[in-house]
């Protein structure tokens, strides 16, 4: 039997079967970035990327250094750890948001490491384009992200913080 996967740039869901005809199964699933590099910092064909096959990863901290995932030997978290009010009105940590880079892309996007269980909608923008976001559920495994923007321009992260379903506050995390 045949498969084929038609691919979309907007979703980073788990692919699904979306039919089945005469033998055929047809899936969608993630738009993996290609081997293709964003070209200068006006180039928004890098936009909307599935950031999974950039090579060479890591996060650029707030401060504007880059560190790669291979050269984090102790594994520290890097980016910039983030609170918001639980029902009591108390300051509980929500986890570390990440601006990530790709050298070999030259792509950013946004990450966020959950330590308690907050969810909501992430994004990440290059200043006066459009965002690109994700909506996030904690679901145990504390890693999201969203689709990529260009990585030579500025690029900045932040997150829309919910408890429960119920929305907390916005948290800009920062651009570089």
């Amino acid at each position: 039997m045949a498969k084929r996967t038609l691919r979309t740039a907007l979703s980073l869901a788990t692919p699904m079967t979306i039919a089945v005809v005469g033998g055929l199964t047809l899936t969608a699933g993630p738009a993996a970035a290609s081997s293709m590099a964003c070209a200068n910092s006006s180039d928004q064909s890098c936009a909307g990327q599935n950031p999974v096959n950039c090579a060479n990863p890591g996060t650029v901290r707030p401060d504007g250094v880059w560190i790669s995932d291979a050269n984090n030997h102790d594994g520290t978290v890097w980016g910039l750890q983030i609170f918001a009010p639980d029902f009591s009105g108390n300051q509980t940590e929500v986890g570390w948001i990440q601006l990530r880079w790709s050298p070999t892309c030259k792509m950013n996007w946004a990450r966020i490491i959950f330590s308690h269980a907050f969810h909501g909608e992430l994004s990440a923008w290059n200043p006066t384009l459009p965002s690109q976001t994700t909506w996030i559920g904690y679901d145990g495994s504390g890693n999201h992200f969203t689709p990529t923007v260009n990585g030579i321009a500025q690029a900045c992260v932040g997150m829309q913080v919910y408890l429960q379903g119920v929305w907390r506050q916005w948290d800009f995390g920062y651009c570089v």
